[in-house]
């Protein structure tokens, strides 16, 4: 089996690959080619001029306007779309053409079965029958037998060796980069990538010979941020690929999490949070790795020591066994069970709930079986923790939710979203705007999006309330953007 790292940095026909960038995908996908990908799908002509103005609309870069030939706008909104519209042919190619991902039938996993292992299973099967129906001085032999049987079956392959499974090329794509798995010699795997490369450039682009890899099993490649390498199943037929979490990114994100306990000025509530959401959305990303859990394991007790000395530079504490006597008897060391998995870690109050430092790793999941649609609520919007050099730390709403139990405080109606400093803190020093907001912590108002409006007098710009007269009165619920929250979120 070899592996091909896919490469379409995608460029127009006869461009050299060493002129591109390293991200320069998009920006070659060809206009032509793209509306009569979409029009098949899409007859409705106002909509097809309308995508077409939007690939034509052009950038700005140092104050000069750049037109546009080809390519989708980098950081547009319809940009990831698109591509994979335009790409969605090449992924019927391979499907279609080559054979690829092509599932295994019942009648062809039945063929496949080795004799031997048949025979033995059907031993055993008598066996078993045979036990059933046999008196208690007869039953030991026929136990001993049938575990003797059961690991000679163990041993045994269930597929024959000289029999192949009929898929010969495991194919993935994300965006613009893809890469295949191939059983076969380094011949078929060349040509599968000429018939690839041509491909490619029916469609207007080339194959990146820069980013294009050709490599045996044994050697791993990376793939969006993991390693794929080939391993030899244990009774010697086929070989199965494996995900390996790469040791840079452990160091990665160990060094972002120490980077963040740094700063011993964060709220600690803040700090808690974002550390906790920084390690429960790496390993959500690496759980579908082939055992993470040792990897898991030792990001969280790196996280445990750091967080444990950003108490210690905090509280000024002189040692960290002073601070975990202290804290052990405050009640905010405690051993707590998440996932399946028991841990001492800290835990602090903040208003009426208890914030909890998440070092529980979720349980080992497996690509094949995720689900199309999921409960994605956690970590939407990860929380930056540089709010509190505003004046807005994360323990103030939810001291302030908590006391309303959720319900605006002026209307006693809506849910409360924001939350209203009663000392306007604008227009101060950093200083002064986080002693301002810890002084007026218990005193912070949770209102809806009505009433924070008419607290600031219908705008939160200083002195300017006449040019958003009325805005209170078109955000209510009545009105069309109901529910819906402002792009910013001031006091």
């Amino acid at each position: 089996m070899d592996f091909v790292r896919g490469g379409h940095r995608i460029q127009p026909c006869g461009m050299s690959p060493a002129v591109m960038p390293a991200q320069a995908g998009f920006d070659n996908i060809p206009h032509p080619g793209l509306m009569k990908a979409l029009s098949r799908r899409i007859s409705d002509g106002k909509i097809l001029n309308l995508l077409r103005k939007f690939l034509n609309a052009g950038y700005m870069e140092d104050w000069r306007f750049h037109r546009t030939y080809s390519g989708t706008p980098q950081g547009g909104i319809l940009s990831p779309l698109l591509a994979n519209i335009f790409l969605h042919q090449l992924d019927e190619f391979v499907e279609k053409e080559l054979g690829g991902n092509r599932p295994q039938s019942q009648k062809q996993a039945v063929a496949r079965l080795n004799p031997e292992y048949r025979k033995i299973s059907g031993r055993l099967y008598r066996l078993g029958k045979k036990l059933k129906t046999t008196d208690s001085v007869k039953r030991r032999d026929l136990v001993s037998q049938v575990r003797q049987v059961q690991k000679q079956l163990r041993r045994t392959p269930f597929y024959d060796r000289e029999k192949r499974h009929p898929c010969k090329v495991k194919y993935v794509r994300y965006a613009d980069d893809f890469v295949a798995l191939i059983a076969g010699n380094r011949k078929e795997t060349e040509a599968i990538r000429d018939r690839l490369s041509l491909k490619l450039s029916e469609m207007g682009l080339t194959l990146s010979e820069e980013k294009t890899k050709l490599t045996h099993w044994s050697r791993p490649v990376s793939f969006l941020g993991y390693r794929i390498k080939g391993k030899r199943r244990t009774k010697g037929v086929g070989i199965r690929a494996v995900l390996i979490i790469p040791p840079e990114k452990i160091r990665r994100i160990t060094e972002s999490i120490e980077e963040v306990c740094s700063y011993r000025h964060i709220p600690e509530a803040d700090a808690m949070v974002e550390v906790s959401a920084m390690f429960r959305g790496w390993c959500n990303y690496y759980r579908y790795a082939n055992s993470p859990q040792p990897c898991f394991s030792r990001v969280a007790r790196k996280t445990w020591w750091a967080y444990a000395h950003y108490l210690v530079r905090k509280t000024k504490t002189s040692s960290i066994r002073k601070l975990i006597v202290r804290e052990e008897t405050a009640g905010r060391l405690v051993t707590e069970t998440k996932n399946g998995r028991r841990r001492l870690t800290f835990r602090i109050q903040a208003g009426k709930r208890f914030l909890t430092l998440d070092i529980f790793p979720p349980k080992t999941g497996r690509i094949i079986s995720i689900r199309p649609v999921q409960d994605w609520q956690a970590d939407l919007k990860p929380f930056t923790p540089l709010s509190w050099q505003g004046g807005r730390s994360f323990a103030t709403p939810l001291e302030a939710r908590d006391r309303s139990n959720g319900i605006c405080e002026r209307c006693h109606t809506n849910p409360a979203q924001y939350v209203h400093h009663t000392v306007p803190i604008r227009g101060r020093s950093i200083l002064a705007r986080i002693m301002s907001d810890r002084s007026q912590r218990y005193t912070a108002q949770a209102l809806c999006q009505e009433c924070h409006l008419k607290a600031h007098g219908g705008s939160f710009r200083k002195g300017q309330s006449n040019r958003n007269a009325g805005y209170a009165e078109r955000c209510s619920p009545s009105v069309g953007s109901a529910g819906q929250k402002p792009a910013f979120e001031r006091e």
